[in-house]
């Protein structure tokens, strides 16, 4: 059933979920491979896109974000492992124009512990505490946000995986959840993965080392993800800021020895909003934004 897993999945949510598909969890072959170490990162640039909300007509928004985590990744039975993550994540938006804040650069601290188990047959789980806070100032009780998340994957057929879920975070005068549901199906040198709300995407592998992949990616974090603003004006203080789109990008990948994988690619995003509230999470107002291209990069070791 592992094999059937893409090694490196390029997930709709960028530094808040990943697959653990780097770890082994045939007991045996992991020891000997001596790989609990995995580091994975990514960065995205879009284009200046201008605003649709008539308020802020005449100005353009920046974006642009770049995540990494390690993991360190250790047996506690030869079908159970527990991953062990530290990460960064950092978003840029940039508005020169914006009437409720002036911050455009926010930073988190990201931690989580996962077990992953292959335990009942054909199935293999995912389940994942995280938390999440300004790095700028570590302050829990104003910036945190906490997570969890349950993924099961049964092996339906020697080409087909079917996905089952739940996932969801609270912090920031926001709770939000998700069910995750979909499938995975291999055929030959194609991998299709349509999983809600993690990933949609396809990919070829044209040669042993090399692939190329159509994907939908989604920024702004997990969908409704909060985060505290430091400097916001007046009855904005502590001001809640949530940012919303969407697009597709075409890649480019790079694989070898299974411990290195890197990826380059450009899309277009679909345009999408930003939310801003005051401190108590009301008197919320949308500003809505274009369309604009973008492009992005990945990187991904195993040691």
């Amino acid at each position: 059933m592992k094999k059937l897993l893409a090694l490196f999945v390029c997930l709709g949510i960028k530094g808040y979920a990943t697959d653990y598909t780097f770890i082994n969890l045939d007991y045996a072959r992991a020891v000997q491979q001596k790989h609990p170490w995995h580091f994975s990162g990514d960065a995205r640039w879009v284009a200046p896109a201008s605003f649709k909300t008539h308020s802020a007509k005449g100005s353009d928004f920046h974006y642009g974000d770049t995540h990494g985590s390690l993991y360190y990744s250790h047996f506690i039975h030869p079908h159970h492992a527990l991953s062990w993550e530290v990460g960064y994540s950092f978003m840029h938006l940039g508005w020169a124009k914006n009437p409720r804040f002036s911050q455009s650069n926010f930073q988190n601290a990201l931690a989580s512990v996962a077990w992953v188990t292959d335990a009942m047959e054909k199935w293999r789980w995912i389940m994942q505490l995280g938390a999440s806070v300004n790095a700028a100032t570590f302050e829990f009780a104003n910036s945190g946000v906490y997570s969890a998340l349950v993924w099961g994957r049964y092996c339906y057929s020697k080409h087909i995986g079917l996905h089952v879920g739940m996932g969801g975070f609270t912090g920031i005068k926001q709770t939000y959840t998700l069910p995750i549901i979909g499938f995975d199906a291999t055929f030959s040198k194609w991998v299709l993965h349509a999983i809600f709300p993690l990933d949609f995407s396809l990919k070829y592998s044209f040669s042993k080392h090399f692939s190329t992949s159509l994907v939908y990616d989604t920024f702004g974090g997990p969908y409704r993800f909060p985060r505290r603003v430091d400097d916001a004006h007046g009855k904005y203080h502590h001001a809640i800021v949530e940012v919303h789109s969407s697009g597709v990008s075409w890649n480019l990948g790079y694989e070898a020895n299974k411990t290195i994988w890197a990826s380059v690619g450009a899309g277009w995003n679909f345009g999408g909003w930003m939310l801003i509230r005051n401190g108590r999470g009301h008197h919320g107002k949308y500003y809505k934004f274009e369309s604009a291209p973008y492009a992005l990069a990945e990187l991904a070791l195993s040691f």
